[in-house]
């Protein structure tokens, strides 16, 4: 053995660790040795699943995602399902087809109640801890910060998708209820807001293009699949700003301002600074209903994601950088 693995065991001995070959000990910002076993992250993340669980937020939040659609389907029916709505650049009649519902749901909740809940499930990750007061024997224990972060980051990240399920599960069940299982027509309004789109589209922009019930939900899974590539910025930012603020109501904020200011600039809410508004998150959000024309266009889309991605990358690594460094003990 060399003599720099009786040290290390030496060392691993004077910490009170058991001297377990397989483990690989390694050294936090304070120098202490901890054992990266992958049986002990699942183990983490297990209890921290639990813990979740036995929150009555969670149950607010997933319950609240579940009635929604009802809701949205309970107000088109007072209001007239019969009439064509108005859903960004294409009408959609609500009582021809029960899947006209998801698309309906899908449109309204991906620039802020999507949003909303991940920020939510990402801002309590590490702060909500922190506002405890039990983040300090947390990270005194037997787990390493890069182990404690990636537990609470996967288990908001499986609330966060239980979320978008359950919102397209009850979108679906909803529609098909109340409306029927009919085919889905789409219509591009008169008056489109993609120029380019309507120029590929030439002299059909008025016709409606139907679906089939199979098809309609594989367009609609891959459109709220490509929706969902947004909520990877918005969930890396809030768990970003959960780790370097001690209060979950600043990290949810932030998550969910990113969003808000992002539409705004690409919406030239704010005079001046429409030149930003192709590099925030939400630009090209929409590109998705585009698939339901006929012939599909996915110009952009591939663009989106990975924007997504980088900013996710980067809001990622800082988040881990800030958080090993971060003095949580005085």
């Amino acid at each position: 053995m060399s003599d720099m693995a009786v040290s290390g065991s030496r060392l691993a001995g004077a910490k009170g660790s058991p001297d377990t070959s397989d483990a690989v000990r390694y050294a936090d910002n304070r120098g202490e040795y901890r054992q990266m076993l992958p049986i002990k992250q699942w183990g983490l993340v297990g209890i921290e699943l639990r813990k979740q669980f036995f929150r009555p937020r969670t149950y607010i939040v997933l319950a609240a995602t579940a009635i929604l659609p009802p809701l949205i389907a309970a107000a088109l029916a007072v209001s007239g399902s019969t009439r064509p709505e108005r859903v960004q650049a294409m009408l959609i009649t609500p009582s021809s087809s029960g899947l006209s519902l998801w698309y309906i749901v899908l449109s309204s909740t991906e620039k802020f109640f999507i949003p909303l809940a991940v920020a939510l499930f990402a801002g309590e990750a590490i702060a909500g801890e922190a506002s405890w007061g039990s983040l300090r024997y947390l990270c005194a224990g037997t787990y390493s910060r890069t182990q404690i972060l990636i537990s609470k980051m996967t288990v908001a990240a499986i609330l966060c998708i239980a979320t978008i399920a359950i919102l397209s599960a009850s979108s679906l069940a909803t529609g098909l209820a109340a409306f029927g299982t009919a085919p889905l027509p789409v219509t591009v309004a008169k008056t489109v807001s993609l120029a380019s789109a309507v120029g590929q589209l030439g002299g059909t922009a008025r016709v409606a293009t139907i679906y089939s019930v199979p098809t309609a939900i594989w367009k609609l899974l891959l459109s709220t699949l490509y929706g969902g590539t947004l909520e990877i910025t918005i969930f890396t930012f809030a768990v970003l700003a959960s780790v370097i603020w001690d209060r979950p109501i600043v990290a949810i904020g932030a998550g969910i301002g990113l969003a808000v200011v992002s539409w705004n600039l690409q919406t030239d809410a704010i005079p001046g600074l429409d030149f930003f508004a192709k590099y925030t998150p939400t630009h090209g959000i929409g590109l998705w209903q585009w698939m339901f024309v006929s012939p599909a266009l996915y110009a952009g889309m591939a663009g989106f994601i990975i924007k997504q991605i980088i900013y996710g990358g980067i809001f990622l690594a800082a988040a881990f950088w800030w958080f090993i460094r971060k003095d949580i003990y005085s």
